[in-house]
């Protein structure tokens, strides 16, 4: 594999990672992750409440407070399956398996290199 194709993986992996990082950052920073609930979004409504407090005064009786229900990416999965599966975790872990896994291949490859011809100068790097 070339080196450039290895350099082009390693870059979209890197930004899989970080993107990851920044949507966990960004939807409230959750130990897991979390999707909205219909039932807590109806309960959310406070449309039916006259109904059920038929007797009491309106005024008297403060509305109950807002369950939270969100959409977040969480550190962690909190299902096997659906938005519950998505996670830093999930999205990393492949990730930065497969960026160990191209620096790998181009350890052992420049390790062949080297073998193959071992008078040969190193090559120059870009920094000097």
């Amino acid at each position: 594999m070339h080196a450039r194709t290895r350099h082009i993986i390693i870059g979209l992996f890197s930004i899989a990672i970080v993107g990851s990082l920044i949507a966990y950052a960004a939807t409230g920073a959750y130990p897991y992750s979390h999707s909205r609930d219909p039932a807590i979004e109806q309960a959310n409504t406070h449309s039916g409440l006259s109904d059920l407090f038929g007797n009491a005064d309106p005024a008297d009786a403060p509305p109950p407070p807002a369950v939270k229900s969100v959409n977040a990416i969480g550190l962690f999965p909190s299902g096997p399956s659906g938005i519950e599966a998505i996670s830093v975790a999930s999205i990393s872990g492949p990730s930065l398996a497969v960026i160990v896994f191209m620096l790998w291949l181009g350890h052992r490859e420049k390790k062949r290199a080297v073998a193959a011809n071992p008078t040969a100068a190193p090559e120059p790097h870009l920094n000097s």
